[in-house]
């Protein structure tokens, strides 16, 4: 174990200080301490540094300090040789090789400046010295000066303070992050003599991912303070190397090897006695050998991939030099196929071990997934925990401590919980019809949908299959795995293999200290998932029956938005001063998952009404789990579980729902057995009293005592009889307008901490107010820290480009589809997600070659298919104006109707100071879609006779004046019926001249026997089923569609080719001519001919070098090039490109190929001096299109031997 130290000490002048030093040294057996902020003249250095530290040799940067010196190193000759590099005012560079062993490694020693100015000095010197390190291993540690995120603020953060940008360009530029930490949190106290003092995370241990990969057992540990303000950090570094035991985890990528179905076929001929379940687990553990060594055989990539590219350049020397060998040609062939199969695999496996969901599309991203896969294993590691006694516990005893935690946590029952639940408690029960329906005979077809189902990069159960596994063989193995299921349908038993469980320890907290820190996340085996699924299918659909609507957690035709929605409505004016008394109360439902009782969730499916067959079926699944414990990759432990339901189950969000309901159920009975409980304002008339999205529980009430009470006793009540108990010290309370004594009272019944506004709720701030940009900027954080990482910045543009899809439509729609985000911050997105695609992060101008207005198109409109933030943003809250036109059965939707239209018409709403913000922005937004929203008339009863439209002649109100209607007798409320008699209308006579068409116009519909509904007219006046895509088309104006989007963008197209391929058509590629006016001396000449400035017609026509080029590749694919320009080309190849065939997907590939190899050779002989013959670029042009036909004869797609033998592939077809 090697151990290096580095403590901001504040001052190292006096005894006690150096002390302390020393202390720490021994303490930790140290062999390199690095002491920041000394302060030590250079007359007094050499005396401190002896008695600091004794006979070990120490270096420090005095001469490059003004006042004292900053940093000092010492270090243990003995131990380590430490050789400095270079050193400014604000960091040592060393390098560092161990006497004992051959490691060696860099080492920055860093003391921040406190101005984030002079902290630039620093970045800059960091991103010099990275080219001084190179590919190996490097730690940076010190005091930084500054936090990175806003959890690093002991009391939160509301903006970063200016300098932190920097920061994170700086770590984005030198491939750094922090190393697996434990210890203290914040490791800066403001003042530490006082009790209040701000804490702040400033010191920091960081290293690069070889680092990582060298020292993977590396880590840190923050010490207390003692006499200073930071913490001492201490840098363990055992040496030696991991012994570790992976168990079986099936690799997909073996699916596609022509050895794996004659493989799965072998072993499951084999005859094995017992029954189906048994049958089937005893074949995929027979599986397991066999497709461990197949995944082995095509392992050791690195070096693989290097000898078969020595292999493939070496066959095409052979092939330069007899270009007619037909056997020369034939090898080289299959020598290019195991060189791509190769890549491809390598791609594979790493995106399946990295579980990246958001990237779809790519070419060649393996550095990410490598980066990927590095960097979560340097964070999930754990490496000690606290015990009960505030001791550190590591290294066996940590695997005991986990093991012993959970099996008292989950493999213990409570016997204080009484489940006694009475049958009058339960209001709403299943229909017979349904019950029954629920336990029919299942089918394969049932069965094989729900395999199905499951993602194949899920991360698999104890027996390490995916379900990639099960889909890729399903031919072979899809009937005994059918009878295996259907055979727990009829047995109601479950082998103790397919029930076993494997828990993946995730940290709830950025740094966990104690075992409760971590959340047990259930890895369930596939088997066991697939019988779970077919479960879930048959009761999915009932729940909506039997749950209240103020949960909206995973019921068919709910939303999580609607809660949202609703609870701000609610918390509007918790900032006045006078007003009706009123509190809600936020409520943490201690391991809510983990901790139901089994007996009380099986009385409780009795009380709903489930089958007792579905009973039987549901308990066998909950009650008969295994666990074992996946600590740092190795399992550990094998106990039974005794209570609650798996967070990693597919059947424990709906079964969770319910026992919430029983909560809903049982604080409704108290409400109606007491005479003293009121209701929060305006929630009275629909009995509003909480709100629940799984275990986000959200109560309101009036602001008295007795509704307290009330509260109080139903969670007791829930709480003895289910095993689920509120958190008083994670719940929070919010009080409005309640006196002092009566908010005494309250505390004392619920002794809940008072929280402040705004607050957090599913992820959302609860604003009482308008939102304003400084309400946003945990949005704008979140989205930098995901787009601007400097992993990122191994993405192709493929990557990038889907990367920013993710992010606007996992972070940024959440939000947006509740509130009018500020335009300040939908520009600063916009600015990330801009600098992102054209600059990997980087803030600089002129890097973007095509208008963020035309990027923001789609594809078919000539841009990348990036939407619009501010035009996503309304198509997503007019989502909530069309399920209040069309009277979604929601609870948003009927506190709407009961506070704010009552009798009236959503359009003849008019704005009060008193309504919610973002009620407001919902009434600015109708302008938008009046002229969308239709209402196709069938009796006529439900559409306003004059606001809404549905009339071909428009909305009536608009064209015939109140006083006319009032005139003939009808009201502000009349409806359509009252015109319609028999499908015909009776108008006034007078109306009908006045009026022309309002008698003889067709109706949009006109069928008595049908109710009126609701529809979305286009801009070109078609009716559209509504979604949010279609109001986003048609909100915006993208122009007219583009000729060549199918020469672009097809499936099976080159990305890196498409994207250049797009900046050529729409010609913003910076050729010569576009840029020669920012040249300030000498001449601009093409790279190949040396005669005039290139053009996009002078780069793909003109020039000798190109047209070269063009003919030959283009004469092979059968593409007439005779054109003038550039755009006759474009315009001429978008009308013969069209088509599905093979051969035009050829012209297509060469089409791209041509254009991005000519730029990318331009490039080349422009910035970097290095020159291809024409002769090497077609090579390269040639190259690329035998992997994708190599890429299509492996997907068994029908490519004829003419076509082959032409791109010089003489292999089999």
């Amino acid at each position: 174990m090697m151990s290096i130290g580095v403590w901001n000490i504040r001052g190292l002048n006096k005894g006690v200080k150096q002390k302390e030093v020393i202390d720490v040294i021994k303490e930790n057996n140290l062999g390199i301490c690095a002491v920041l902020e000394t302060h030590v003249k250079i007359l007094n250095l050499k005396s401190v540094c002896a008695k600091t530290f004794g006979h070990w040799d120490w270096v420090s940067n005095n001469s490059c300090c003004e006042a004292g010196t900053r940093i000092i190193v010492g270090w243990n000759p003995r131990i380590v040789d430490v050789m400095v590099i270079s050193q400014s005012r604000q960091v040592i560079h060393c390098y560092v090789r161990f006497c004992e062993s051959n490691y060696s490694m860099y080492l920055s020693f860093i003391y921040a400046a406190s101005n984030y100015l002079d902290r630039r000095d620093l970045w800059e010197n960091l991103k010099k010295h990275k080219m001084v390190v190179k590919e190996d291993a490097w730690g940076l540690l010190g005091d930084f000066n500054v936090a990175l995120k806003h959890s690093e603020y002991s009391e939160g953060c509301s903006s970063f303070p200016k300098g932190v940008e920097d920061f994170i360009e700086c770590i984005n530029c030198l491939d750094i992050e922090d190393l697996n930490s434990t210890g203290f949190q914040f490791t800066w106290n403001k003042t530490p003599a006082g009790s209040m003092g701000l804490l702040k995370k400033l010191d920091r241990v960081m290293t690069n991912l070889k680092f990582v990969s060298d020292y993977p057992l590396a880590h840190a540990i923050f010490k207390p303070y003692r006499i200073s303000d930071h913490c001492p950090a201490v840098l363990n570094i055992p040496l030696s190397k991991m012994r570790w035991r992976p168990s079986f985890r099936f690799a997909n990528f073996i699916t596609e090897k022509e050895e794996f179905l004659p493989m799965v076929k072998k072993v499951w001929d084999e005859n094995i006695e017992g029954f189906y379940m048994f049958k089937v687990c005893q074949k995929l553990k027979i599986l397991k050998k066999h497709c461990r060594d197949l995944c082995n055989s095509y392992r050791g990539y690195g070096k693989r991939i290097q000898e078969l590219r020595k292999n493939l350049e070496s066959k095409q020397m052979e092939i330069d030099c007899n270009p007619f060998d037909h056997k020369i040609r034939n090898e080289h062939a299959d020598l290019l196929l195991k060189f791509n199969e190769a890549c491809n695999d390598e791609e594979k496996l790493l995106f399946q071990r990295a579980k990246i969901k958001w990237i779809q599309e790519g070419d060649n991203n393996t550095k990410f997934f490598h980066s990927i896969v590095k960097s979560r294993g340097n964070k999930n590691r754990i490496m000690r925990v606290l015990d009960e006694d505030g001791r550190w516990v590591s290294g066996i005893a940590l695997k005991d401590k986990f093991v012993s935690y959970f099996k008292i946590f989950l493999g213990c029952k409570d016997d204080t919980v009484i489940p006694e639940l009475n049958e009058d408690l339960f209001n709403n029960r299943l229909d017979s019809s349904d019950a029954i329906n629920m336990i029919r005979v299942v089918t394969d077809e049932e069965i094989k949908a729900a395999m199905f189902e499951i993602d194949d990069n899920r991360a698999p159960g104890p027996d390490g299959y995916s379900s990639k596994f099960f889909k890729s063989a399903w031919n072979i193995i899809g009937s005994e795995v059918c009878k295996a299921v259907r055979e727990f349908f009829w047995t109601w038993k479950l082998l103790k293999g397919i029930n076993a469980t494997r828990v993946i320890l995730i940290p709830k907290v950025d740094m966990p200290r104690k075992v409760a820190d971590f959340r047990p996340i259930a890895c369930c085996n596939t088997l066991y998932k697939c019988i779970s699924k077919v479960i879930v299918n048959r009761i999915r659909s009932c729940l909506g029956k039997i749950v209240s609507k103020n949960q909206s957690a995973f019921i068919p035709g709910r939303s999580i938005l609607d809660n949202i929605l609703l609870a701000q409505e609610l918390m509007v004016g918790y900032n006045n001063k006078r007003g009706v008394p009123k509190c809600t109360l936020k409520i943490d439902i201690q391991k809510a998952y983990d901790t139901v009782d089994w007996e009380f969730l099986n009385r409780s499916l009795k009380g709903f009404g489930f089958h007792p067959i579905m009973i039987q079926w549901i308990m066998a699944c909950v009650s008969s789990p295994w666990f074992m414990i996946n600590f740092n990759g190795e399992d550990h432990g094998y106990f039974e579980g005794k209570r609650g339901l798996r967070q990693g189950d597919p059947l424990s969000p709906y079964l969770f729902t319910l026992v919430m309901e029983v909560f809903n159920l049982i604080l409704v009975k108290k409400i109606e057995e007491s005479q003293c409980f009121k209701f929060h304002c305006k929630c009275d008339s629909q009995r509003i009293t909480h709100l629940c999205f799984a275990d986000d529980l959200l109560v309101f009430s009036f602001g008295n005592g007795n509704s307290a009470r009330v509260i109080k006793a139903a969670l007791d009540d829930f709480y003895s009889v289910s095993g689920l108990k509120a958190s008083m010290e994670k719940s929070q309370i919010f009080f409005s307008c309640v006196k002092p004594n009566m908010r005494r009272i309250i505390l004392g019944i619920l002794p809940f901490d008072i929280g402040k506004i705004p607050f957090k709720y599913l992820g959302i701030p609860m604003c009482v107010n308008m939102l304003f940009k400084r309400d946003c900027f945990a949005l704008v954080d979140k989205i930098k820290l995901r787009v601007c990482n400097w992993k990122n910045k191994m993405l192709s543009f493929a990557g990038r480009l889907q990367l920013i899809n993710s992010v606007l439509t996992s972070i940024h729609v959440y939000w947006a589809s509740i509130f009018k985000i500020p335009i300040a911050t939908i520009r600063e997105i916009e600015m990330i997600c801009r600098n992102f695609l054209w600059a990997n992060g980087e803030v600089v101008r002129g890097k973007a070659k095509v208008k963020w207005s035309d990027v923001c198109k789609p594809k078919i409109n000539g841009g990348l298919g990036i939407k619009d933030l501010r035009f996503w943003n309304d198509a997503l809250l007019i989502k909530h104006i069309w399920n209040l036109i069309s009277n979604k059965k929601s609870l948003w939707v009927q506190w709407v109707r009961e506070n704010y239209i009552g009798d009236g018409n959503f359009w003849e709403i008019w704005q009060k100071k008193s309504m919610n913000w973002t009620w407001k922005r919902f009434l600015e937004l109708r302008k938008t879609v009046r002229h969308h929203i239709v209402s196709c008339v069938g009796d006529g009863r439900n559409t306003s006779l004059w606001h809404d439209w549905w009339h071909p002649i428009g909305i009536l109100s608009t064209i015939i004046s109140r006083r006319d209607w009032f005139r003939n007798g009808f009201s502000e409320n009349s409806l359509v019926s009252d015109v319609l008699t028999n499908d015909t209308y009776r108008w006034p006579v007078d109306w009908v001249i006045k009026f022309p068409g309002l008698k003889d116009a067709p109706m949009f519909c006109n069928n008595g026997n049908q109710k009126d509904i609701t529809v979305w007219r286009d801009m070109n006046g078609v009716n559209k089923k509504f979604s949010c895509k279609q109001v986003w088309r048609d909100i915006n104006n993208f122009g007219s569609k583009v000729k060549w989007v199918s020469c672009v963008w097809y499936s099976n197209c080159i990305p890196r080719n498409a994207f250049i391929l797009w900046l050529a058509v729409l010609n913003r590629l910076k050729t010569q001519d576009r840029v020669k006016c920012w040249e300030k001396s000498g001449s601009l000449l093409c790279p190949f001919c040396l005669k005039i400035p290139d053009s996009h017609d002078h780069l793909f026509f003109q020039c000798e070098f190109s047209h070269s080029i063009w003919k030959h590749c283009c004469s092979k694919a059968g593409i007439d090039i005779s054109y003038s320009n550039w755009n006759d080309l474009v315009l001429k190849l978008s009308s013969v490109l069209n088509s599905r065939s093979i051969e035009i997907l050829i012209k297509k590939w060469v089409f791209a190929s041509c254009v991005s190899h000519i730029w990318k050779e331009r490039n080349s002989r422009i910035f970097s001096k290095l020159r291809k013959s024409n002769e090497g670029v077609i090579l390269c042009i040639e190259k690329e299109i035998q992997l994708k036909l190599l890429g299509l004869r492996k997907m068994n797609v029908m490519v004829s031997r003419e076509i082959l033998q032409i791109w010089g592939i003489f292999g089999k077809n």
